[in-house]
Formats: structure tokens, C-alpha cells, sequence
């Protein structure tokens, strides 16, 4: 059951990072670096906390290791873009 309901949270906190992503685009593309920035790196919170709930019951891995560690690094990719742009 512990397990079922952090899968569920995670499912909640990646629609949460898709709206953030969808609005830190919004953001980029009216040159507004400082919103889009926010978004993005608000977006970036999903896979380290669905991990983190995981680690909370000894013994519990969580079976979504490899897609929190993809999503972490796309999610860079448009930060990294945005630096360069301001630069």
C-alpha cells in the first residue's frame, strides 16, 4: 500500500512538473528568463521528491529510479539553454 500511494503522489507531482514545464516555455518565449527559469527548475522537484518518498520505508526501491534520473537530465537541458541565451 506504501508503495502504491508514492506512485501515485509521483503521478501527481509529474502532472505538476508538466504544467511547469508548459508554463516556463510560455515564459521563455515572451523573453520573461527569470519566470522561465522558475518553471523549469520548479519542474526539476518531481523526481527528487517521487525518489525521496521511496527512501522513506527501509528496504522500498522505487521502480522509477531510471525514468526520475531521465527526466532530471532533460529537464537540465532547457536550463543550461536559458543560460546560454542570457548570456
Amino acid at each position: 500500500m506504501f508503495a502504491r500511494n508514492c506512485l501515485k503522489d509521483c503521478s501527481e507531482l509529474y502532472s505538476l512538473a508538466g504544467s511547469s514545464l508548459e508554463a516556463g516555455l510560455d515564459a521563455f518565449q515572451a523573453v520573461d528568463y527569470g519566470t522561465a527559469n522558475a518553471e523549469i527548475s520548479a519542474a526539476l522537484d518531481a523526481p527528487v521528491t517521487c525518489e525521496d518518498q521511496f527512501k522513506e520505508k527501509k528496504g522500498l526501491v522505487s521502480p522509477l529510479t531510471q525514468e526520475n534520473n531521465n527526466f532530471r537530465q532533460l529537464t537540465a537541458i532547457p536550463l543550461a539553454f536559458m543560460k546560454m541565451v542570457q548570456q
